[in-house]
């Protein structure tokens, strides 16, 4: 996080799991131990305070992945109940499915969807370049909570030294 716009109140991790506070156990039907990261940040200008949440939802096991969103907004409540939160990740799926359609119920906005502008790709996973483009999906998201303002949203395409830095953007 930008250290000169923010102060860190607090911050964790959880297990996404039946038993979150027990790590590198899998949850439900996934096939990989997976977590969450989550920072309290406070803004140095006006003392407003928001959490965010990072995650890496579990490629095979679409239990997991429902259940991973619940929980997620489960520590959401528990966490910050009253601040604004972002939750960004992979989460493994596409607009239409359980998880990101969970998140809208709840209250949550897909930033792709409200942003003023919006611009590169609309997919993101493209398997270090090796995806024929009509294959490539979006999988990773930015959420925020329901009235945030969005400038702008972007995938970003970069790649430094003609070298792919993920098999996502």
């Amino acid at each position: 996080f930008n250290s000169q716009r923010f102060t860190l109140i607090g911050s964790g991790n959880f297990a996404l799991s039946e038993h979150p506070e027990i790590f590198g156990v899998k949850g439900w039907d996934a096939s990989y131990n997976r977590i969450t990261t989550w920072a309290i940040l406070q803004e140095k200008i006006n003392g407003k305070k928001l959490v965010f949440f990072n995650t890496h939802l579990d490629n095979d096991g679409k239990i997991a992945r429902n259940e991973s969103v619940r929980l997620i907004q489960s520590k959401i409540k528990e966490i910050a109940p009253d601040m604004p939160a972002i939750i960004t990740g992979d989460f493994n799926c596409t607009p239409d499915e359980e998880p990101l359609q969970t998140l809208k119920r709840v209250g949550m906005q897909n930033a792709s969807e409200i942003a003023t502008i919006v611009y590169g790709p609309t997919w993101s996973f493209h398997d270090f370049g090796q995806l024929p483009l009509e294959e490539r999906v979006l999988l990773d998201y930015v959420f925020v909570t329901n009235g945030a303002k969005i400038d702008r949203y972007r995938v970003i395409q970069d790649t430094p030294d003609n070298v792919y830095l993920s098999d996502h953007y």
